[in-house]
């Protein structure tokens, strides 16, 4: 598939709650702004600037805050009604029937732009990781351990940090093929009422009994942060 055939989807519904001493409530996270410009708008060029022109933008919290941007933008959206009530898995659960390979963006990541046409070079789905020594993954880093052939194994949070080759940056490749077991994952999740856990939960299901996602590692030097707290958004301030 062509990249200006991949269909990028990016999950900002989510309301920032550490972050409202910055945002006041009045906006989702992926609104606030570093230097004049909204990490969404950073996320969209990052994309568009790989050659991805089909992006839909999933909205949670305020949603009519990201749709008049996203209509200045000229991206699409659509609405996750019950964002206030689930983590992430549902924003992505919405996607699920997409038919094509799909690019998955957190709504709070710096993404650099070299990291994309990295990702889509390669053949299977994979995910983006940042390899730097596990010493600096804290408590809030998903952390990733993979096999001696390089395929991803397991995805968590409370992995522990001598098991994890690195952290997932919130950025993802879901080729066509591995759609199915995406939606098995989140039929097996939501059936069993299982909506406080994050996407990455699916990830686990669908590489339990196949290898399924290759690691896709951020090349040495690349600047990223994920934006959840103040001292996340100042970091922010100086990469940008």
């Amino acid at each position: 598939m062509e990249v200006q055939d991949l269909k990028c989807v990016i999950l900002a519904a989510g309301k920032g709650r550490r972050l409202e001493s910055i945002s006041k409530g009045r906006y989702p996270k992926c609104l606030l702004k570093l230097r004049g410009k909204t990490i969404l708008q950073y996320e969209i060029d990052a994309a568009r600037a790989a050659g991805l022109n089909d992006i839909l933008v999933v909205t949670g919290y305020k949603p009519e805050t990201v749709e008049k941007l996203a209509s200045r933008l000229g991206v699409k959206t659509v609405w996750n009604p019950l964002s206030e009530y689930a983590d992430n898995i549902l924003s992505l659960a919405i996607v699920r029937e997409l038919n094509s390979d799909i690019v998955v963006i957190n709504g709070d990541v710096l993404v650099p732009k070299e990291v994309l046409p990295l990702l889509f070079s390669i053949k299977q789905s994979a995910l983006v990781i940042d390899g730097w020594s596990s010493d600096r993954f804290d408590s809030e880093a998903m952390k990733v351990a993979v096999d001696r052939s390089g395929w991803i194994t397991s995805i968590s949070k409370t992995m522990p940090k001598k098991d994890a080759c690195g952290e997932y940056i919130g950025v993802a490749m879901i080729r066509f093929r591995d759609m199915r077991l995406l939606r098995l994952a989140f039929s097996e999740l939501l059936s069993s009422k299982t909506f406080w856990t994050w996407y990455e939960s699916a990830f686990n299901l669908m590489m339990r009994n196949r290898k399924v996602f290759r690691t896709c590692f951020l090349p040495t030097g690349c600047d990223w942060t994920d934006i959840d707290t103040p001292a996340d958004y100042r970091k922010a301030l100086k990469i940008v």
